[in-house]
């Protein structure tokens, strides 16, 4: 049984990241200084854009007013099987509350963040999955507010088509901004007064980067690098540079360096589909047989295609509404309950050296249970 390298890709994603963190540390501290002015500086020099950031509605329906038909049907139908596998994700996960102990109550409660920025990638084509794979997940998870980017498309605002398949989607504000200056407008609240609680969608080595940078400011959704795929392979450049060869005897060998790879895109072209799908655990995501590929997942299936890259789905997984929804907890308890469990965490905060943790218990005790002799443990010794 062997393992063998047969091609070994010469450049990795950390090898291009450099010169993108020099450029986007100086974006984001003149964008923290001089705020919106900043902004639309960087618009009309990267974008050429000096038109108006927030898109109204007369804007919208100017823009997509032209759009054939076919093209609104084909993006609406796209748009509506992403939402309808987010929804049946949403139900998937329940609010519940279980009594643990008598009279001790605990739950968790699903709760969607408030803000969510979705940005779109514009380049040399219209990336229109992109905006209905990010939108509509955030809608179907119950966020209140989505706000969507996009950068102008040669220098003539947002793509019809990728716009369109923002408001299809359900986006509630609409910016046409692109690069880092979104990123940052977003997570700062510029132009909107709604501070993103997350933001999530592809984008270049700048895009990832600015995420990057701002995280802990704001919620992300992966930290993002080059596309990948295993099992197809692009041409030319990204094969010469990323594309590697690996043999195996075995199929339990093939797993294993599957799942060390961890994959964004994972196709199976083998016997016993059932066998790969249950053995396999680190891709972003999975498309098992030739029937299916990783176009079909990219544009029109219904997962999500914003999916984690560089080793990340070893412990993420792709865009989801979990992402938008936070699984708060909840507590409630009786008296009886109350005095059953305080003397028990008296005890323990007393063992770790938290005298004032324990005297919440004591005064708890002296209340409901005054004059039993429970030992609540010795005070700390400070």
């Amino acid at each position: 049984m062997a393992i063998t390298t047969l091609k070994k890709a010469s450049k990795t994603p950390e090898t291009e990241t450099d010169t993108a963190r020099k450029v986007v540390t100086e974006m984001l501290a003149a964008i923290e200084a001089r705020g919106e002015a900043a902004v639309r500086d960087y618009a009309l020099s990267l974008d050429k854009w000096s038109g108006d950031i927030v898109m109204d509605k007369a804007a919208i329906a100017a823009r997509i007013a032209d759009i054939p038909p076919s093209v609104k049907d084909d993006i609406a139908l796209a748009a509506s099987q992403v939402r309808r596998f987010a929804e049946a994700q949403r139900a998937s996960t329940q609010d519940f509350s279980i009594e643990l102990t008598p009279g001790l109550h605990l739950g968790q409660k699903l709760v969607p963040i408030n803000t969510a920025g979705c940005y779109v990638p514009t380049g040399r084509y219209a990336h229109i999955a992109s905006a209905y794979m990010s939108v509509a997940t955030a809608k179907a998870a119950g966020v209140k507010t989505v706000v969507a980017c996009s950068a102008p498309f040669k220098g003539q605002g947002i793509h019809p088509h990728v716009l369109y398949a923002m408001t299809v989607a359900g986006a509630d504000i609409i910016m046409c901004l692109g690069g880092v200056q979104a990123i940052a407008a977003m997570t700062f609240g510029l132009f909107t007064g709604k501070k993103a609680d997350i933001i999530v969608g592809p984008g270049n080595k700048f895009v990832a980067e600015a995420k990057r940078m701002l995280f802990g400011k704001v919620g992300i959704d992966v930290f993002a690098g080059p596309s990948e795929v295993a099992v197809l392979a692009d041409a030319g450049a990204a094969w010469r540079d990323y594309g590697e060869i690996i043999l195996c005897d075995t199929r339990e060998e093939m797993v294993e360096v599957s799942d060390a790879y961890a994959c964004e895109h994972l196709e199976v072209h083998c016997a016993d589909l059932g066998w790969w799908h249950a053995n396999l655990t680190n891709y972003g995501s999975l498309f098992l047989g030739e029937e299916t590929n990783v176009a079909f997942g990219d544009k029109v299936s219904g997962p999500n295609h914003i999916l984690p890259t560089k080793f990340a789905a070893r412990y993420s997984a792709g865009l989801s509404v979990h992402k938008f929804l936070k699984p708060l907890t909840w507590q409630r308890m009786d008296r009886e309950a109350c005095k059953a469990l305080a003397p028990v965490s008296a005890r323990i905060s007393r063992m770790e050296g938290m005298e004032g943790h324990a005297r919440t218990s004591d005064v708890r005790m002296a209340k409901y249970a005054p004059g039993t002799n429970v030992n609540l443990g010795l005070p700390v010794e400070v």
